[in-house]
């Protein structure tokens, strides 16, 4: 699969240093072949794209969402891969561009054709569950829809693209891949061989046992047709037949059932050609990659280079092949060509065609004979043993969130009622535990981070990813079980926070245990092979230990994303009654428990046992003969060995600690899964305080974690020893320019205040004099009104974000989302950035934080003035829209709306936060220097062309974006009132729809004030910093005091939004006196107290 890097090795094997050289007709042939390939997989898969996203028909089937990526993957290879071989065949061999393009082309070819394996593995899959459980689309929760196969479609191309990137992480043959004027596929045999094994080779042997299962099926099907036309009797079927011969069996009568499995048998030959297509083209290319890679020093002379490229072809003719095989036997597809064409008028299909993409609310109800009857109670019955099933087998939660009274058939909760003295004490002890897992993680995670003698060991790395999961847990974990403790197991954040609660707790748990396992076959490998670190392949190295803990990650997540992709009991995890339950099945708890617990923990003492027998052999060998060893090993060697075994000790405790603390509650976990498997009734004798004991107990482990780290390592101890005085005030002085744009004029006083701070300080017992030389009357005014802004900027959108919250109404609104995340942005402002400049301005633009409160006033900063910017544009667009479309929020798409906007604001953050921590990414590109700290200077550590972008971007693009909208927002108010103005009836006036007109427009009207304050406030400042990107010598003629004149200016918005919010709105001034009331009734009822 990866024969370019073969070719690329044959290539200096045959020449040295030199390119291969084809013969003139060959290449010229292979070229035009080559390009008509190019121009044919273009043309072919752009119409598929087009032809997917314009039939609504085509994109209701799940089975065309993995069609679409498929599509997109020849595309890709299309237009990014192919080109650059043409160029290859056309130059010989020579590669005439960068490294850098060298490695996108060789990784968008390991991305794309993964991709297309996977999807064509994952189709088929789908294809062999719809024939053999053809009644599963018809469920509540069936086994593939649109947005599970959106799902899948994602995570495939994650996979392949991660795969793809690690040779350019690390993972790679050479330091460079451009290498004698030719572009190597820079990936070791290892990797080779592993993608040609896990990519193709392994897809493969699935896709041929499904297909294999699929002709069974097919075969039994036309058995039991051929059966039934010479007249044989059938035996009675149970009412839970759901098997596709039985579902033939109950209707023999009809035609229909034998027509869906017909087209169920065509869709799924049409998968298979497509796949055969796909390996037929491949499979030499891969088989020669293989060869070449064993044996290819004995047949790297033997094998002409054209025979490469001839089967490198073939591959790539597949790309071109596939948009016919799609539309050969699909009528969908052609009549979408002829229509998007122009060739002929499409004609519409009827309403009572049963295909695979018709739901069975389609079918005419003309024909309810026998088929409707027999389906329709087959149905009903499946469901109804799924519900029994998922009733009397459901499991529980070991924390006991609930607990089932089966009788009849039916579940019902039980309220958790613990008593009082039991619940004291265990919330007192989440307490403690999460305080002291949050914070002992937190510390190991930043010592590892800003140590670099803790980073040189693989067995760090590990430790590392150990804390990350314990911080998880303490962060998304056991904070709802802690509020479930304190509501009586009352759950009141949603479906979507259920689902991200339990799958945090199956995420965290598996990755310690898997962490504690490479670490343990880590130890023992040292132990076992202690030269083995000298060697120049070392069985552990830091990159191996990231690669495998990135792994285990990737699998620890799918297998806690398996519930929420489809093996769960019921379709939600919210229950009716208001509990989250752990919305799993029996065999994944038991899967869950035996492989993430289970084998590991057994794996591990088997290990340490083995370490045993090493450490116990070695004491005995020194107590025996403790000379021999001397000239051999040295003592350096007999000090590393000791280091080695109390390393291994300690990881042994830290197995130990978590073994421990998880045994306990895993094993009830079995054991209350078989209970309620045997006897329903039996579950209820085990206590309900035992569940929440245990789990404490279990998430005591990530507690003690930490200390077992920082107590018996000294790698360990000394950073933390040193974390402390890393935040404090360093003896160098820093200083802060608050200029996004202004950076250049900051530059010019670098050099001059950074020696003026070294000898002042040298000289004078009174410090660094800073650059900042104010006049005393203007210091006290700017800083009166920076702490004024600040105080009434705090005090306001604590008010607007209190009293969103509080309010129903304000809640319901979708504008109030934006309300509150413009509130937000203002008040980190307040918090985070106003401060600092007050304190340069005190200080005479002296810093004396250190670099990361530096970095931190800048991101700060830089994260949340784009945010509001942003967050306007997007609250203005949604007023046109109000006003566009009057009727919306009548439509049943409401609550999808508000959702959208939830997701376009948090898409909204993200983006503003990776902006803004650009500059301390470490790329060149966006970074003016090293450090944000320079001498006594904070700088903001922008590129030139990043502060442009940060002008262009969050001010002029949203500006003028903000401009056309509120212009087409009063073409829309003058619409409505030309056409409301002849209705002069008071009757006319009064209906609901110019009402509402009239409250949208009233909306609009405040949206607009408050844009207009924003564009004026910060109108000043960013046309400084404009002048300052474009002109670097205009800055020197422009006065200090400007800037932050204008600065004062900008962050006087944050204290005007709150005023503006409220001023024309009922809702928050509603909210305000409720809020002031209950404030004085608290009051008051503390002083009645007193």
């Amino acid at each position: 699969m990866n024969l370019n890097n073969s070719t690329a090795i044959m290539v200096a094997a045959n020449t040295g240093s030199s390119p291969a050289i084809l013969s003139h007709n060959f290449y010229l042939v292979t070229a035009t072949v080559l390009i008509l390939v190019v121009i044919a997989a273009i043309i072919g898969n752009i119409l598929v794209c087009v032809a997917i996203l314009v039939n609504n028909q085509l994109r209701s089937s799940p089975t065309m969402v993995f069609i679409f990526a498929l599509a997109v993957s020849d595309l890709l290879t299309a237009c990014l891969s192919m080109p650059f071989d043409v160029d290859q065949q056309l130059t010989n061999f020579k590669w005439t561009y960068s490294e850098g393009l060298c490695q996108a082309w060789t990784t968008a070819y390991l991305t794309t054709v993964p991709s297309s394996i996977w999807n064509l593995l994952a189709v088929s899959v789908d294809r062999y569950k719809s024939l053999k459980d053809p009644l599963s689309r018809y469920r509540q929760s069936p086994f593939m829809t649109r947005k599970r196969a959106a799902q899948v479609v994602v995570l495939l191309w994650i996979y392949s693209a991660v795969f793809a990137l690690i040779p350019v992480m690390g993972w790679k043959y050479h330091s460079v891949s451009v290498r004698n004027n030719s572009c190597y596929f820079n990936i070791t045999i290892t990797y080779s061989i592993l993608s040609s094994f896990i990519n193709f080779i392994f897809p493969l042997l699935v896709m041929c046992f499904l297909y294999y299962k699929i002709f069974m099926i097919a075969r039994n099907i036309n058995s039991d047709t051929f059966s039934q036309l010479n007249g044989r009797s059938w035996g009675r079927l149970s009412n839970e037949a759901t098997s596709t011969e039985d579902v033939c069996k109950i209707t023999r009568r009809t035609k229909r059932c034998d027509k869906r499995f017909k087209q169920n048998i065509k869709a799924a030959k049409n998968i298979l050609i497509i796949v055969a297509a796909f390996f037929l083209c491949w499979m030499p290319h891969t088989l020669l990659s293989l060869t070449f890679i064993f044996h290819g020093k004995e047949l790297a002379h033997r094998i002409p280079m054209e025979l490469f490229t001839v089967f490198l072809l073939l591959g790539y003719l597949n790309s071109a092949l596939n948009p016919p095989l799609y539309t050969f036997h699909n009528k969908r597809f052609k009549e979408t060509y002829i229509k998007c064409l122009g060739l002929k008028r499409q004609k519409t299909p009827p309403l009572n065609r049963f295909s695979n993409v018709t739901a069975l609310s389609n079918i005419d109800s003309n024909h309810s004979g026998d088929f409707a009857t027999s389906l329709g109670y087959i149905a009903d019955s499946a469901l109804l043993k799924e519900r029994i099933f998922a009733l009397l087998l459901g499991e529980q939660r070991i924390s006991c969130e609930m607990n089932f009274s089966v009788t009849n058939h039916s579940a019902t909760p039980v309220v958790l009622l613990w008593s009082p003295g039991f619940k004291y004490f265990s919330v007192t002890l989440y307490v403690v535990i999460i305080t002291v897992a949050f914070t002992g993680n937190l510390l190991a995670c930043l010592a590892f981070i800003l140590s670099a003698i803790v980073r040189i060991s693989p067995t760090n790395h590990f430790i590392f990813s150990l804390a990350v999961s314990d911080l998880l847990t303490a962060c998304f974990a056991m904070p709802f079980d802690l509020e479930q403790l304190l509501t009586n197991n009352t759950w009141y954040h949603g479906e979507l926070l259920c689902q991200i609660w339990t799958t945090a707790y199956l995420l965290t748990v598996p990755s310690s245990i898997w962490n504690l396992l490479a670490v343990s076959v880590d130890r023992y490998k040292s132990l076992k092979d202690p030269l083995n670190r000298f060697r120049q392949t070392p069985f552990m190295s830091r990159k191996r230990a990231a690669l495998v803990i990135l792994w285990l990650w990737i699998y620890s997540g799918l297998f806690a994303l398996a519930p929420v992709l489809g093996w769960k009991r019921v379709p939600q995890s919210l229950t009716a009654v208001g509990f989250c339950d752990f919305n799993i099945t029996t065999e994944y708890s038991l899967l869950s428990s035996s492989v993430n617990f289970i084998l590991p923990t057994v794996f591990m003492c088997g290990l340490y046992w083995r370490i045993y027998k090493i450490a116990s052999g070695l004491s005995k060998q020194e107590v025996l003969d403790p000379l021999q060893n001397s000239p051999d090993i040295g003592r350096k060697s007999a000090k590393s060995l000791k280091r080695r075994i109390t390393t291994t000790k300690n990881i042994l405790i830290l197995a130990c600690a978590f073994f421990f603390c998880w045994m306990p509650h895993t094993v009830l976990s079995i054991v209350a899964t078989i209970m309620l498997m045997a006897c329903q009734s039996c579950i209820l004798a085990i206590p309900r305080e035992l569940y929440i004991v245990f789990l404490m107990l279990g998430y005591s482990s990530s507690a003690l974690n930490p200390y077992l780290y920082a107590l018996r390592n000294k790698q360990f101890r000394n950073a933390l020893s040193r974390l402390a005085p890393a935040f404090r005030c360093k003896v160098t002085p820093r200083i802060p320019s608050t200029l996004t744009t202004g950076n250049q004029k900051c530059r010019n006083f670098t050099t001059n205040a950074s020696d003026e701070a070294h000898n002042t300080t040298s000289k004078s017992p009174v410090g660094p004099q800073g650059y900042l030389n104010f006049s005393k009357e203007f210091t006290v005014f700017i800083v009166t009104a920076f702490i004024v802004i600040m105080v009434a900027a705090i005090i306001g959108n604590t008010l607007v974000c209190t009293a969103t919250l509080f309010s129903p109404s304000l809640r319901k609104a979708t504008t109030s989302l934006f309300i509150v995340s413009l509130a937000v942005s203002d008040l980190l402002a307040a918090m985070l950035v106003v401060p600092f400049d007050v304190y340069v301005i005190l200080n005479n633009g002296l810093w004396f934080h250190g670099e990361a409160a530096c970095k931190l006033w800048t991101t700060t900063y830089l994260l949340t003035v784009p945010a509001s910017n942003l967050t306007l544009l997007g609250l203005s667009i949604d007023r046109y829209l109000t006003l566009s479309q009057p009727l919306k929020q009548f439509r049943s798409g409401k609550e999808t709306t508000r959702s959208r906007i939830v997701g376009c604001m948090t898409a909204l953050w993200v983006y503003s936060l990776g902006f803004s921590i650009l500059p301390m990414t470490g790329w060149t590109f966006w970074r003016f220097r090293t450090k944000s700290v320079n001498g006594s200077i904070c700088f903001f550590n922008g590129s030139h062309l990043y502060n442009i972008l940060v002008s262009v971007l969050h001010f002029i693009v949203p500006s003028l974006a903000m401009c056309v909208v509120y212009i087409m927002i009063y073409g829309q108010i003058r619409r409505h009132t030309r056409a409301v103005r002849p209705i002069d009836s008071p009757v006319a006036h009064n209906t609901q729809a110019n009402l509402l007109l009239q409250r949208n427009i009233r909306a609009a009207k405040r949206i607009a004030v408050i844009v207009s304050v924003f564009l004026l406030c910060w109108l000043p400042y960013s046309i400084l910093s404009i002048i300052g990107n474009l002109c670097h010598e205009c800055l020197l003629n422009i006065p200090q005091e400007a800037f932050y004149v204008t600065l004062v200016t900008g962050y006087l918005n944050s204290a005007l939004n709150p005023v503006l919010y409220s001023f024309n709105n009922r809702n928050f001034m509603d909210s305000y006196r409720r809020l002031f009331r209950a404030v004085r009734r608290g009051l008051g009822r503390v002083g009645s107290l007193k």
